[in-house]
């Protein structure tokens, strides 16, 4: 495609406000100073045998083709059988279970899924950047609400201070990253109660 055609298309009104994320903006800072990178998890170690084996066999049997977009069913069905042996909570794969490219690619799906742009979503502050990035993707407004230091707790009352007619969502992050903080039953069943029809989409990271 010559450079005529791109500038003729023009860009999305979307594409000036994408940036890179935090995160790799910082390990390519790292990676320039010759630092230790803290943030993005980079992992060195080897992989198991066992999975390096297994992705080799399929890829010899010739399982390399696109499968169903809610992944195959073999998987599904091992995700129902898990949560209701650790959870208790029975969930049929065939509706209920959704394989996605890691915990980022879910949340993609679920906000495009729950949301509309100009929705709020509440963020717990210190937040994981992505979240709010692919809210403002879709065009919603992350709102944060701060949690304080240096335990991290949720102050309630600042969570319904910051709930308007526009709220439809609240993010939250147990065990939070960046902060590793774990949500007490008590701050999660004050969300809960207080956030009737707010579309909860909670992460575990």
């Amino acid at each position: 495609m010559s450079q005529l055609t791109v500038r003729a298309l023009g860009l999305s009104e979307l594409a000036p406000r994408v940036v890179q994320s935090e995160i790799r903006a910082m390990t390519q800072e790292c990676d320039r100073m010759g630092g230790v990178n803290l943030a993005q998890g980079v992992c060195d170690t080897e992989v198991p045998e066992v999975v390096a084996e297994g992705a080799i066999r399929a890829i010899r049997d010739g399982l390399n083709i696109y499968t169903r977009m809610d992944g195959i069913a073999r998987l599904r069905a091992a995700i129902a059988a898990k949560v209701e042996r650790t959870l208790g909570i029975a969930v049929d794969p065939e509706r209920e279970v959704l394989v996605t490219n890691g915990v980022t690619g879910a949340f993609q799906a679920a906000v495009m899924a729950l949301l509309n742009p100009g929705d709020e979503v509440l963020v717990f502050e210190p937040f994981y950047g992505y979240h709010v990035s692919t809210l403002k993707s879709i065009r919603a407004t992350a709102v944060p609400v701060a949690l304080t230091a240096p335990d991290w707790g949720l102050d309630i009352d600042a969570v319904r201070a910051a709930i308007t007619p526009k709220t439809r969502g609240m993010v939250i992050n147990t065990p939070s990253n960046p902060a590793g903080k774990v949500f007490t039953r008590k701050e999660l069943e004050g969300t809960g109660g207080d956030c009737r029809g707010v579309r909860s989409v909670r992460v575990y990271g």
